[in-house]
């Protein structure tokens, strides 16, 4: 009968795993990290038993971390865009594309955080403006409609009481055309 395996799960402790799939996570290639398990630990592994480790400890967390930099950056995405129904496709994907990268990185500065927020807010702003902007159309197309409306009653009182000269209304009749 075979004698079982001995893998790092085996000979380290929980406490020496989370250290090492800390490491590993942040980077530190194998080799490295068996010399440090023997210094540290004192224990003597190969360095085929990282690849394993790597699966069981390693990969879980990772799935962790993408999932609640997913989350995050949809978050970030939709505060960006909250009320904005015409907001430029490839631009959310950038936003959500940068939030992503940064929010994956084990150690994301705190400006590198400031960053995606400050882009998701440069993009609320815009999207004010635009509804500013909008708004002042508005009100600039209900202005000159109440004055052509002022200037056809007008016109029209004039024509009734003959007021105006042919040529005179003509020429009142080609401006307002023009508005």
């Amino acid at each position: 009968m075979r004698k079982p395996k001995s893998t790092l799960e085996t000979k380290l402790s929980e406490g020496q795993q989370a250290k090492l799939a800390d490491l590993l996570l942040n980077g530190m290639p194998y080799h490295q990290a068996a010399e440090f398990v023997a210094k540290e630990f004192k224990v003597s592994v190969a360095l085929s038993a990282f690849s394993s480790f790597w699966d069981r400890a390693c990969v879980p967390v990772l799935l962790k971390r993408r999932y609640r930099a997913q989350t995050a950056a949809d978050a970030i995405v939709e505060q960006a865009t909250s009320g904005k129904s015409n907001m430029d496709a490839a631009l959310i994907n950038a936003l959500k594309q940068k939030s992503l990268e940064i929010l994956l990185k084990p150690d994301a500065s705190a400006e590198e955080i400031a960053f995606v927020v400050s882009q998701a807010l440069k993009v609320r702003d815009q999207d004010l403006k635009d509804r500013q902007t909008t708004l002042a159309e508005s009100k600039y197309r209900d202005q000159v409609a109440a004055s052509k409306a002022a200037i056809e009653k007008e016109l029209g009182r004039a024509k009734r009481k003959g007021g105006l000269t042919p040529e005179t209304m003509e020429a009142i009749e080609r401006e307002l055309k023009l508005l």
